[in-house]
């Protein structure tokens, strides 16, 4: 399943890689400025140039170091995503959705319509993080088209959602499906 969270952490860690390998190769080449430099007849001049290739490699010495950590930290946290969008069937995210006030009717695992019963009210309480679980995959089911983005969508009346798919299809250049959020809340309306 295509998850854009998961979609963002991994352009975030391609770029701490695409940033540890320039960092790597600007190292080397103040490495070489420095074996030169100190060829060099000692003076003021030659002194302050090798102080601030030092300072400024050991400045990407830390910054790569900060960034291999990251990535370390965010590969775990992909992991653990995956792990829990795993565990959770789509009638965890129904029973969830129930509690927050509202139903979904899967008709079934390759359905282009799911309903939402608004009027019914839950019990109980969904966390911030189950609602976040739920929103994430209900996000993940309307960008595959899984689920028309509808009157009938769970978050049809969320304008944040809407901007978020919105962006969505605006940054994989889809503007016809850009149009069609855009015209279908505004017909509403």
């Amino acid at each position: 399943m295509n998850n854009p969270i998961i979609d963002q952490i991994n352009i975030i860690i391609e770029t701490c890689k695409a940033n540890i390998e320039l960092n790597l190769i600007k190292t080397k080449m103040n490495l070489s400025l420095i074996s030169e430099i100190k060829k060099e007849q000692p003076s003021k001049t030659t002194s302050e140039k090798l102080k601030s290739l030092y300072f400024e490699n050991d400045y990407l010495h830390d910054f790569n170091k900060n960034a291999i950590l990251l990535q370390s930290n965010l590969f775990a946290l992909v992991k653990s995503i995956n792990q829990i969008i795993d565990s959770l069937p789509s009638d965890k995210i129904k029973e969830l959705l129930e509690k927050f006030n509202g139903t979904i009717a899967y008709e079934s695992e390759d359905s282009s319509n799911m309903e939402l019963n608004e009027n019914k009210t839950g019990s109980g309480e969904v966390s911030d993080f189950e609602f976040n679980l739920i929103e994430e995959e209900i996000f993940s089911k309307t960008i595959e088209k899984k689920m028309e983005f509808d009157s009938n969508h769970p978050f049809f009346n969320n304008f944040g959602f809407k901007n978020k798919l919105v962006k969505y299809f605006e940054a994989i250049e889809d503007y016809e499906m850009c149009t069609k959020i855009t015209n279908k809340k505004k017909a509403q309306n």
